[in-house]
């Protein structure tokens, strides 16, 4: 997303209180407003209650760790009734994409969900809006320096 100049235009999002200290460290290093989503649970539901930081005509890049049943995309309609624009991107980390996951990701507003090889994902998971990115130089990186005896310090500056 960094070196993409359409996202001048967008806003990192929290999707909830939890992701905050990630999503901030996001928002610091690419220079972008940061967007936090309030969740409350009502009984076996949880609902966004309040956004915090203004999402209206931008786009949003919502940050998490792990996708597993697709909660996290569940949070969009919030985000567009509040202005955003209806091209959502998400940054996960880990994909494991059980349940109706893959089936919310076909919704028309979520453009692209970029997550990390940490975890096996195998073809018929591999749709045309997930695209892959592997961890392998990085910890090639990581070896290197450690076999060196140099700091891996500012590798480490979004873990």
């Amino acid at each position: 997303f960094a070196r993409d100049g359409r996202f001048a235009e967008a806003s990192i999002v929290a999707p909830d209180t939890g992701r905050v200290k990630l999503a901030a460290k996001y928002a610091e290093i690419l220079g972008l407003p940061l967007v936090v989503m309030e969740k409350r649970r009502d009984g076996q539901q949880i609902r966004v209650t309040h956004i915090v930081g203004d999402i209206r005509g931008r786009i949003p890049i919502i940050i998490d760790d792990v996708i597993s049943g697709g909660s996290v995309l569940d949070e969009v309609p919030a985000l567009l009734e509040a202005g955003a624009r209806p091209e959502v991107y998400l940054s996960i980390t880990h994909p494991v994409l059980a349940g109706r996951s893959l089936e919310k990701l076909q919704s028309p507003a979520i453009r692209e969900l970029v997550v990390t090889n940490t975890i096996f994902l195998p073809p018929e998971k591999r749709l045309e809006k997930v695209r892959v990115v592997s961890i392998a130089p990085l910890l090639a990186e990581v070896i290197r320096r450690i076999h060196a005896g140099e700091t891996i310090s500012p590798l480490l500056r979004l873990v």
